[in-house]
């Protein structure tokens, strides 16, 4: 064992005296083979009581002579360092050893001041880390001090929403130049023609029309290029990939930010060329106690194929050129509305007429379509009879499959019928229906039997276009109104005597104002399910007023029941409305005018039997 225990000693005794200067080893090596000793006495103890082979055979005896001897030696070299030099005994006479030693703790030295330098750079990413949350907060408050609303104005007639149009592509919609040109010159037309400020517009080039003075109080117009202290959220695009799809979207956008107008549209691509489509989406007015067919999508003009590809430089003046009807189009509908929805009707059908003349060159039937639509309207808001007629009819004229002007053109004729036998109306609905208006309506039963007639046909082209429309609520509005229609006729032949035919065309009546409730089941539309309860209430109760006629009181009493439940379930629907979708007019005309007086008179009549 001596020669192991030698070379552990000499080995032991230079590498430690080198060292020493650096790291005193002897005290952790003896320590470490003090350990190893004394587990070699319990393995010995273990061994001896249980194993059946010669303690010699086992490496146990050696391990316990090499741990015993280099815990003496290194003991010892503990001992004798402690007065050795500074730099070890051997450095001190040796000068190969001292150069050596000199190496090492050169290295030393740099390992040192790298692990300082490591010290310091994670102080620094410290530093560098809390001045960048304090810059966070710091440029989040300035982002909140200077971000504008994220919603639009309560306090405007109109909010118009021009989200960024994309192309589609395999039913999905992507960001495109062609597209985000599109969007960004029709508003920047918008724009000029109703806001001012040069830092909200790109004014490039000059209004047609000098609409700004005469409606720019009144309008509120978002798109995405505008800076965060105008408009605090971003629109995006309108997407889907079909007509519903994308009608819906913008309707969710209009939710959103408070839009009353959503412009979009979208960019197609087939055989090397790009095709643009552009539509409106209108939130409508359904509280003037009338199936208005404006709520929805439309088209504002055919869709235009460009000859250049995109990234020529004729690219954007030929899509420049392609759009200019339609922003004119645009900016003519949004003055209209802008009166419209002040409740001023006259001005809002000279505009609408005076739009019509402007555009009367303009080669696109669709374009030209909808803005008849928009004249019909208002005209049919006004009772102004022969001019909605003459414009419905054009419209459609200039596109048969214009499910919106077929609908309105049916309701018109009807109301211009219905109003005939409204003459005599009680002193207690004079607010309801104005003595003006009745007298505008058929002045004879022929003349209201024949507006009758015409209403029917239009309704049912209205049904059978509707699947055309995107917006589903269109069909929903034509069954209501050919429910309304088939009553009225019912109504004619009950006076006549015709019984039968009466009850069958009531039957027809009940059945549209249920396929109406279909079509609004699951939204907002309170108004309209209110509108279609009212009528089905008056159903019931010709329904009973036949029944009584032929002598079947049990059937009449139960039509009785059926329409005060029907009332009673119109005026839940304006319990229910939500407050932010209340409207006075609508509590007026529909609530009060249909469902809660007809309720109260049937009510009567019911107690007094």
């Amino acid at each position: 064992m001596l020669g192991p225990l030698g070379a552990i000693a000499a080995i032991g005794g230079f590498v430690g005296d080198v060292l020493q200067p650096l790291f005193d080893i002897a005290p952790w090596v003896a320590g470490f083979s003090l350990a190893t000793f004394v587990g070699s006495l319990v393995a010995l103890v273990i061994y001896r009581r249980t194993s059946t082979v010669e303690l010699a055979e086992s490496l146990i005896p050696a391990v316990l002579v090499l741990s015993a001897g280099s815990t003496l030696i290194f003991a010892g070299y503990s001992v004798l360092w402690n007065e050795a030099p500074e730099r070890g005994f051997l450095a001190a006479n040796v000068e190969p050893v001292s150069r050596a030693q000199a190496s090492l703790l050169g290295l030393e030295e740099e390992i040192a001041e790298i692990s300082e330098a490591v010290d310091r750079t994670e102080e620094i990413v410290s530093d560098t880390a809390v001045e960048v949350d304090e810059n966070q907060a710091l440029l989040e408050q300035i982002i909140d001090n200077q971000t504008g609303p994220v919603t639009m104005p309560d306090g405007k007639l109109l909010n118009i929403a021009v989200a960024q149009f994309g192309t589609l592509a395999d039913g999905t919609m992507s960001k495109s130049e062609t597209g985000r040109n599109t969007s960004a010159m029709i508003f920047n037309r918008l724009c000029d023609e109703f806001l001012e400020p040069e830092e909200i517009c790109d004014q490039s080039e000059d209004p047609a029309t000098p609409l700004s003075q005469l409606y720019g109080d009144s309008i509120a117009l978002w798109h995405d290029s505008m800076a965060l202290e105008f408009k605090g959220a971003e629109l995006g695009m309108v997407t889907g990939a079909d007509a519903a799809a994308r009608a819906q979207s913008a309707e969710d956008l209009a939710e959103r930010v408070n839009a009353n107008i959503v412009i979009y549209g979208y960019v197609q691509s087939e055989n090397g060329s790009d095709t643009v489509y552009t539509e409106v989406y209108f939130k409508g007015d359904k509280t003037r106690s009338e199936p208005d067919a404006l709520a929805g999508t439309h088209e504002i003009g055919q869709p235009v194929t460009l000859l250049f590809p995109e990234g020529h430089e004729s690219r954007p003046t030929e899509l420049r050129e392609a759009l200019r009807w339609r922003t004119q189009a645009l900016a003519w509908i949004t003055a209209g509305l802008t009166d419209d929805v002040s409740n001023n009707r006259e001005a809002a059908l000279a505009t609408f007429q005076q739009a019509s003349d402007s555009l009367a060159d303009w080669e696109d039937d669709r374009g030209r379509a909808t803005i008849e639509y928009f004249i019909g309207r208002q005209a049919f808001f006004l009772r102004d009879y022969e001019t909605a007629f003459a414009a419905f009819q054009k419209s459609i004229e200039l596109n048969p499959t214009y499910p919106n002007a077929q609908v309105a053109l049916g309701a018109t004729y009807y109301d211009h019928a219905q109003l005939y036998f409204l003459r005599d109306i009680p002193d207690f609905q004079s607010d309801c229906v104005s003595q003006a208006a009745i007298e505008r309506s058929a002045g004879t039963l022929l003349e209201a039997e024949l507006s009758m007639s015409q209403a029917q046909k239009h309704i049912e082209e209205a049904i059978r276009v509707a699947p055309n429309s995107p917006y589903p609520a269109t069909a929903g509005l034509a069954h209501m109104m050919m429910g309304q229609n088939d009553r009225l006729i019912a109504q004619t032949r009950l006076f006549a005597g015709d019984l039968d035919q009466a009850r069958t065309l009531l039957d027809s009546s009940l059945y549209q104002f249920q396929l109406a409730q279909q079509a609004f089941t699951g939204s907002n539309e309170f108004v309209y399910r209110g509108m279609a309860h009212d009528g089905t209430g008056g159903t019931w109760t010709l329904v009973a007023q036949t029944e009584l006629q032929r002598g079947n009181q049990a059937a009449a009493t139960d039509a009785w029941n059926a329409s005060i439940q029907s009332y009673e379930m119109c005026l839940a629907e304006e319990a229910n409305m939500p407050t932010e979708l209340f409207d006075l007019m609508a509590k007026v005309n529909v609530f009060n005018c249909g469902c809660r007086d007809s309720l109260e008179l049937i009510k009567e009549y019911v107690g007094s039997q």
